[in-house]
This record gives structure tokens, C-alpha cells and sequence, in this order.
């Protein structure tokens, strides 16, 4: 099993959303309950209650693991296994690195990995050491996965025909 995370300062970056809506979602309740908002002020509390841990969690836990049988990836929002014989290969989604592989079904799917992207621009990636670092992952990351590909390239074998879209490898 590899974990790719991201730097320690990266990771403690994107706790920032989960810590704001913490510290911020809580008065900001208690300002509308001031303002005889009851019911929302409720929602707002409850909301920034169960929202703010989970983001700031996963926001720190934010990366990938790879397995013999799987490609982990976990995002602030949600987390994606891909079995590794249905990756086809990582590529850029906008400014994300992404994991392209294919469902069952034939359908080409594609699973943003947050936790390397950069964004360009003026407010992009300041640090040279973390694109360095993210760049580098998403390299680690490619060559783990056509490590693992290369033996199920042969001719005839069902991966073959699946990323092909061969309907009659399906099962």
C-alpha cells in the first residue's frame, strides 16, 4: 500500500474551510437568534456543527492510496475506489490531476484528485516546494499505475477489450 499526500502545509490548508465555517458558522447563528430568526438560526447552528469537523477532517486526510487492488482517492467532499484493472490513466482536469478509468459498463469515468491541484494564475500555488511536491505525486502516481497496466495489455485479455468498449467482455 503507497499513501501520495500532500505537505503538511497543504494539508493544514484545507482544514481552512471546516475551521471557518466552525468558528464563523456559530456566531453567525447566534446573530440570526438576536434577530428572532429562530428557525434558521437553528439550521445555520446544526449545519456548521456537523459540517465543520468533517471538512476540516477530510480536508487534512485529503490524498491517495494505492493497493494492489484499488486506487483510493479521497477529496474534501467525497472519496472514489477505483479498482486498479479498470484504471486507464491519470490526466489533467482543468487545474486538478485526474484518474481516468472505465465503469464496468464501458463508460469512460474520470475522479478529480483535489488534493494535488493547482490553481494557476495570481492566485495560484505560491510555494515552488508544494508544486514541486504535487507534481512530483501525480508522476508517483503514474508510474504506479502503468507499472500495474503493463502486464494486462497482453492480446486477449478482458481489460483489453473493456477499455476498448468491447460489449461481449462484460460480464
Amino acid at each position: 500500500m503507497v499513501l501520495l499526500r500532500p505537505l503538511l502545509v497543504t494539508r493544514i490548508a484545507n482544514m481552512v474551510p471546516g475551521v471557518a465555517i466552525l468558528l464563523l458558522g456559530g456566531p453567525f447563528a447566534g446573530w440570526l437568534a438576536g434577530l428572532a430568526l429562530y428557525p434558521e438560526s437553528l439550521v445555520m447552528l446544526v449545519f456548521s456543527a456537523a459540517l465543520a469537523p468533517t471538512m476540516a477532517i477530510r480536508g487534512y486526510r485529503m490524498g491517495v492510496t494505492v493497493t494492489r487492488e484499488s486506487v483510493v482517492i479521497r477529496n474534501l467532499t467525497r472519496s472514489r475506489t477505483v479498482p486498479r484493472a479498470l484504471v486507464v490513466g491519470v490526466t489533467s482536469w482543468l487545474w486538478f490531476p485526474a484518474v481516468k478509468w472505465r465503469a464496468p459498463s464501458g463508460r469512460a469515468r474520470r475522479t478529480i484528485i483535489t488534493a494535488f491541484g493547482e490553481m494557476p494564475g495570481p492566485y495560484g500555488t505560491p510555494l515552488n516546494f508544494v508544486s514541486r511536491h504535487a507534481d512530483e505525486s501525480v508522476e508517483r502516481l503514474r508510474n504506479m499505475l502503468e507499472i500495474a497496466r503493463t502486464p494486462a495489455l497482453r492480446p486477449g485479455s478482458r481489460r483489453r477489450h473493456v477499455e476498448r468498449g468491447d460489449p461481449s467482455a462484460r460480464a
